[in-house]
């Protein structure tokens, strides 16, 4: 039997910018052809072709891809491996698209912020078109890419009309983010309760992250105030002394109003911390006065 070997590397430029769509129909026929997709989509989107062009691309792509996914679905890790392999048609998965495609685009010092988007914002209808769980590392790079840009009110409408999907990743982010998008940390919250998590487990988030103020404000703002324990929370500010100061003398304040005392009880564990307050502001230790 004999077979013929073709040389795929420019096969894309035999047919006119409006005729694309046959050529992937053709490439995906064939074996070791991703590399020639993907430049034929670096050509396309640097010319910045309309989204309707770049649409049918995707819906190609998706469409292989939906089906691999069914195909698959009851398959073990090693069979489907040995699956993808096998397989006939050449497909982009969304890591392949991410980093081959979205990425480098989103990176172009050359292409508009309108279009960039415009091709982000495509992938995710054909995704969901296909009914394909759009992936997290999708969803955080339309997220960065718009804070970045500080198109903030995009962003919250994607937010509003649940078109980012939740998750913990998209809340971190968001709570990361929060001096370029201050209601980002709103949104966070949100997307926190929606998934459920308790109250003290979103104070711990945001102290990790060294929010101590925004964490003080959630508490308050969910009547646990006089519930949650000093430690964390002067823990979390040491790095800042001024922070840590108003901390300090806002859970003294705390105890004065519960207890009658300003001091610490000893199961409180804050021992550290109020030697650490009198080492360092000991004209205002409650102890000197």
């Amino acid at each position: 039997m004999w077979y013929l070997r073709t040389d795929l590397k420019d096969v894309f430029q035999l047919l006119p910018s409006d005729q694309q769509g046959l050529m992937v129909d053709f490439l995906l026929h064939r074996s070791s052809s991703k590399s020639v997709i993907i430049s034929l989509c670096h050509t396309a989107l640097q010319k910045e072709t309309g989204v309707a062009q770049i649409s049918v691309f995707f819906s190609k792509f998706n469409q292989v891809y939906k089906d691999y996914i069914d195909s698959n679905e009851n398959v073990g890790y090693s069979q489907n491996c040995e699956l993808r392999k096998e397989t006939s048609l050449v497909f982009l998965d969304q890591h392949d698209v991410f980093s081959e495609i979205l990425e480098p685009l989103v990176e172009s010092p050359v292409l508009s912020f309108n279009y960039k988007i415009s091709v982000l914002m495509e992938y995710i209808r054909s995704l969901n078109s296909f009914k394909i769980d759009v992936q997290q590392f999708i969803n955080e790079l339309i997220v960065k890419s718009l804070i970045k840009s500080r198109d903030l009110f995009y962003l919250q409408q994607l937010f509003r009309y649940k078109i980012i999907t939740d998750s913990r990743q998209i809340a971190n982010l968001l709570l990361d983010c929060e001096e370029q998008f201050p209601y980002g940390f709103h949104i966070a919250l949100e997307i926190l309760k929606r998934l459920a998590i308790a109250d003290r487990e979103i104070m711990e988030i945001m102290l990790k992250k060294r929010q101590v103020l925004q964490a003080l404000r959630f508490i308050r703002s969910v009547g646990m105030i006089d519930l949650v324990p000093a430690h964390p929370f002067l823990q979390a500010s040491l790095h800042d002394s001024s922070l840590f100061y108003s901390i300090y003398k806002f859970f003294e304040a705390r105890n004065i109003r519960i207890t009658g005392s300003g001091e610490f009880t000893a199961a409180q564990n804050c021992d550290e911390f109020r030697i650490h307050f009198i080492e360092n502001f000991p004209s205002d230790s409650m102890e000197n006065l």
